[in-house]
């Protein structure tokens, strides 16, 4: 989208005042493509804010590795050179310059022994990453047969890269954790990418969880480069949404059922689990226990959620197993597929989705809903509006089925369920 000509000096001022600090008598700012460079003399410091991003280097300095150690770079001379700044050192006599092309940030020194420190800002929406290398080894992902084999659909195949250092480990975390294999950020609420160089080491500090602490090595040239629309440019998602995670501070932890039992799950299943879990494993961070299908099908193998409750292989009901979960100290979840349901077909057919044919089209043996239908999507909203977590089922089932008085609620993690009065 082009701009007009008339707001193409007052964005950048505005952004200047904005997000950045006053200035102070010693300080010396460039700025350049949304960019802002500031060095300080009189502190040995220097700061990098990027557009959008804010400040995403601060308290910088210059240091050199000699054989008795790492001696700090003193006694600061700054000039704006352009739209770069070149800072010189009387202690040790040496230069530096920082500049910026396109969405880099170039860092460059007279010393190959050179490097820097810094603190990175770091909250709970800017997380360290491990980045896509795309000069790594060449991969195609697959997806699994179950949209192929379920309803017609294509096998998915996305093109991708294995990571030229540790291809063989997978990272999966939810935290703000680091470690050795993280040399970048991703800025969440922008949708976003840092990606400092792979010998630099990121350490979040101890006594503010906010702050990373930078150590980079300048061999005469380094770069720090923003990716801006990662997931949607550089990924090629087609849309991306910053997950909110306030529901849970830490990654949950959840037995499934699936993966043991699959949809032959009983209820001495679920209540012998619990209690292993309960006294084993639940002081090392397991939570829930996930009831994963089973428990709703009708003749056709067709979902009906839980309306559909199994009472053969569930004899005592869900308010009773959900109660027996929790008196062993877990959390009770349960599993369902929100765009599929059997139980709306017949009282309304409108809801669903069909082939060219007129064929309802299936999805897990069961109707598909069309949530492109206002109607769908509205009774959808409608439902999970009323899901919490908490419990699976707090009242008598078939009660609430048949009592407007009563709502559902579910969440994310294994769909927990809990009945309550609206």
């Amino acid at each position: 989208m082009r701009r007009i000509k008339a707001f193409s000096l007052s964005i950048p001022l505005l952004v200047l005042a904005s997000c950045c600090d006053q200035a102070t008598a010693s300080e010396v700012r460039v700025m350049s493509g949304g960019w802002v460079l500031a060095a300080d003399a009189s502190t040995g410091t220097f700061s990098v804010d990027a557009g959008p991003l804010g400040r995403l280097i601060e308290s910088g300095r210059f240091w050199v590795r000699e054989e008795s150690g790492t001696r700090q770079a003193n006694g600061w001379i700054v000039q704006a050179v352009k739209e770069a700044l070149v800072i010189r050192t009387n202690e040790p006599k040496m230069e530096w310059k920082l500049s910026v092309s396109g969405d880099v940030l170039h860092v460059s020194s007279t010393d190959y022994r050179s490097l820097l420190t810094a603190e990175a800002p770091s909250k709970i929406d800017r997380i360290l990453v491990r980045l896509l290398d795309k000069e790594g080894g060449p991969v195609v992902w697959s997806g699994t047969g179950e949209v192929a084999d379920g309803y017609g659909g294509n096998y998915t195949r996305s093109s991708s890269f294995l990571p030229r250092t540790n291809p063989d480990v997978m990272y999966v975390r939810l935290g703000r954790l680091e470690g050795r294999g993280f040399h970048s950020l991703f800025d969440r609420s922008t949708d976003t990418a840092v990606d400092f160089p792979e010998d630099a080491t990121l350490h979040r500090d101890e006594s503010n969880n906010d702050i990373l602490k930078i150590t980079m090595p300048v061999a005469g040239n380094s770069i720090v480069r923003v990716e801006r629309d990662y997931y949607t440019r550089v990924l090629g998602v087609p849309y991306y949404a910053s997950y909110d995670d306030r529901r849970f501070s830490t990654a949950p932890i959840v037995w499934s059922s699936w993966t043991s039992y699959y949809e032959a799950v009983r209820e001495q299943d679920i209540t012998l689990n619990a209690e292993w879990l309960g006294s084993h494993l639940k002081p090392y961070g397991f939570e829930y226990v996930e009831l994963d299908d089973g428990y709703d099908r009708g003749p056709k193998g067709e979902h009906y959620w839980i309306e559909n409750w199994d009472e053969k292989k569930f004899p005592h009901g869900a308010a009773w197993l959900t109660k027996y979960i929790r008196d062993h100290g877990m959390k009770a979840g349960i599993w369902l597929v929100p765009n599929s349901y059997a139980g709306a077909l017949q009282s309304h057919p409108e809801r669903y989705l069909y082939d060219k044919k007129g064929a309802v089209v299936q999805d897990y043996s069961t109707p598909a809903l069309d949530q492109t239908n206002p109607a769908t999507f509205d009774w959808l909203n409608m439902s999970s509006a009323c899901l919490t977590g908490g419990a699976l089922i707090t009242t008598s089932l078939t009660a609430s089925m048949r009592c407007r008085s009563m709502c559902r609620r579910w969440t994310s993690v294994g769909f927990t369920i809990q009945e309550r009065i609206c």
